[in-house]
């Protein structure tokens, strides 16, 4: 019974020196050790970008009327549109950037000053495309030359002689005689009885190429021709051509000319000779020059067709942003707004269209792309489209229609008369030309 107890005291005793010593056993177990982070690497230091190489220079030529307001306001306004695509990032053709040296010359509105300005920008300049030309006498004396040495032509003339189905390289990108519809169209709108018209034109392919989209549409529309009147652009005294004019009582004259002092100068002596009907033009009024030479109340009712939507206070305008956009260029430059250029620019919008289409600077790769399909680019006069030309046999898209807007002449003032879709225009092409659906087929 003493060995149990003793046991049992033995056996306590023990437990409480375990107890005891258990904090001081555990304190000395080996501490968990965090192996060393292994050695960093230091980063190679970094090369800087190197800073992107510079536009290249892309020359581009135009050739223009310098003796005429047209030609000295177009070049105005293409260098100020050249500007600013370099300002804003210029061309980029396959990765790399191109900025536009614009070299102009003058043509002087003649056949041979044309020629001699081609061959200077193709010969001496090296220039591979020549944009915005206007007059049809000069363009027909570039367009051998340009042909020839696969220079791309961009030009804005009015004669279907710059046409052939052998160029390859010629396309005209404004609206000329496919579009006289357009204007007969207008002219029925504001009177719907015309019965006879007169034609009063300048004496050169311009205003003979209206001439015969006049003929034409008088003839669609039931409209007998009592007279042509042609004049040179010497001429400053219309006193027999209006006399006669008024003897013949039209019911509507189409003008085909310069809108400035030419047109204020017919406008002021068909008034004095007693007519008063409808006149159509297929361009604005240049106003500084209209009122030094004519007269509010010869004036009034003067229809156009516009290529400067930005002058009415109400209409089209906010469809036109590359209209409000030249105009903020040019105002921001000269300071008063002149619209007389905004019509003969719309070869700088197919230009740069055309280009990105065919990332190219090929004449060969872009007039392929040009002439195998429609495109459709922005302008100040709206949108415009390529066509074909089937009534003279061009098979590729070498010419364009355009949306068509309408001003009327009231107390000296612009005011919005009508616009036409292109759709409308289209239609009437085809009215008053035939080959329907051979004009331009929609991708």
């Amino acid at each position: 019974m003493k060995t149990k107890r003793l046991l049992a005291l033995f056996c306590s005793f023990c437990f409480i020196l375990i107890l005891v010593a258990l904090p001081f056993l555990t304190g000395c177990a080996p501490k968990e050790v965090t192996p060393p982070a292994p050695p960093t690497t230091p980063a190679p230091p970094t090369t800087p970008t190197p800073p992107a190489p510079p536009p290249e220079i892309l020359k581009v030529g135009t050739i223009l009327p310098l003796n005429n307001p047209w030609g000295v306001e177009a070049d105005k306004c293409l260098r100020l549109l050249f500007d600013n695509l370099n300002a804003t990032g210029g061309l980029e053709v396959q990765g790399k950037k191109y900025n536009v040296q614009l070299i102009t010359y003058d043509d002087k509105y003649t056949l041979d000053g044309g020629k001699a300005a081609a061959e200077r920008l193709v010969y001496e300049d090296k220039v591979k495309f020549i944009v915005g030309p206007l007059a049809s006498s000069s363009v027909l004396g570039i367009i051998p030359v340009t042909e020839a040495e696969k220079v791309l032509l961009i030009h804005s003339s009015s004669t279907d002689q710059a046409f052939n189905p052998n160029y390859r390289y010629t396309f005209r990108s404004m609206p000329a005689k496919a579009s006289v519809s357009a204007m007969y169209t207008f002219a029925l709108k504001m009177n719907p009885n015309i019965k006879t018209q007169s034609i009063v034109a300048s004496d050169d392919a311009f205003g003979h190429g209206y001439v015969d989209g006049g003929h034409a549409c008088g003839k669609t529309f039931g409209i007998t021709d009592v007279s042509d009147f042609f004049y040179t652009m010497q001429t400053t005294d219309f006193t027999d051509l209006a006399t006669k004019a008024a003897s013949l009582k039209p019911d509507f004259i189409f003008f085909v000319g310069t809108t400035g002092t030419t047109a204020g100068l017919v406008m002021k002596a068909l008034y004095d000779a007693g007519w008063h009907g409808l006149v159509v033009s297929g361009s604005s009024p240049v106003w500084n020059e209209i009122k030094a030479v004519s007269t509010p109340e010869a004036m009034e009712g003067f229809c156009y067709q516009t290529r400067d939507p930005t002058v009415f206070p109400t209409g089209p305008a906010k469809d036109r942003p590359a209209a409000v956009e030249l105009r903020k260029l040019y105002e921001a430059k000269y300071g008063t707004w002149n619209g007389v250029g905004a019509m003969w620019v719309n070869s700088y919008y197919l230009f740069v269209e055309a280009i990105k289409k065919a990332n190219s600077l090929d004449p060969g790769r872009i007039s392929a792309i040009l002439g195998a399909a429609p495109i459709s680019y922005p302008t100040p006069m709206g949108q415009c489209t390529t066509i074909r030309r089937p009534d003279i046999g061009i098979t590729q898209y070498m010419d364009c229609l355009a949306e068509a807007d309408f001003g009327v002449v009231k107390n000296m003032q612009e005011a919005y008369a009508a616009s036409l879709t292109f759709e409308e225009v289209l239609a009437g092409v085809e009215m008053v030309f035939g080959y329907k659906g051979e004009w331009y087929t929609k991708e």
